[in-house]
């Protein structure tokens, strides 16, 4: 799967890039675990359904600044199987690139950022691309894009989210 947009972020560039490389940045937009658990009360209690998100936190394996090879693990289980993705940053040129992969045990992803300064603030070009290993967990993959094409990296309903994101916790 492939996706390429661009969007205006009203903040400057440095703001902009400090902001996407940073360790929340990357713990709510990159770090791909994320679990979603929605419990109903039972009959008798108040008729309400509990919603609960979990994000394991990511830890930074190797020493020192963000810069090219610095990497990140993030650790989960489903369904009684250990998981683990890592995250490498590729490309680190403050103000105007960053590029991470994530790899995990049955996808790579490479994301892109691009910043450009212009009159309004900043312009960001996000390229995404993922490639599933094996042919049974691309069909699954299909199925799945499929079934959530509006929720995907590269939709429009993300790339909103991710703009307000960046501009609402991103001030300069």
């Amino acid at each position: 799967m492939r996706a390429q947009t661009s969007m205006l972020i009203r903040q400057p560039r440095e703001t902009v890039f400090d902001c996407v490389t940073s360790k929340a940045f990357l713990q709510r937009w990159i770090a791909p675990f994320h679990t979603e658990e929605y419990v109903a009360m039972r009959e008798g209690q108040d008729h309400a359904i509990r919603h609960e998100s979990h994000r394991p936190e990511i830890r930074q394996v190797t020493e020192g600044a963000l810069g090219v090879g610095t990497r990140f693990k993030q650790s989960n289980e489903s369904w009684g199987h250990p998981l683990e993705a890592t995250i490498e940053v590729i490309e680190y040129q403050r103000p105007t690139v960053f590029a991470v992969k994530l790899t995990a045990e049955i996808w790579t992803t490479e994301i892109k950022w691009i910043f450009q300064p212009v009159s309004e603030g900043t312009m960001v070009m996000f390229r995404f691309r993922s490639k599933a290993r094996g042919w049974w967990i691309k069909l699954v993959m299909l199925a799945a894009s499929l079934a959530t094409k509006n929720t995907r990296a590269g939709s429009p309903q993300y790339m909103q989210e991710l703009k307000t994101y960046i501009e609402d916790q991103c001030e300069s």
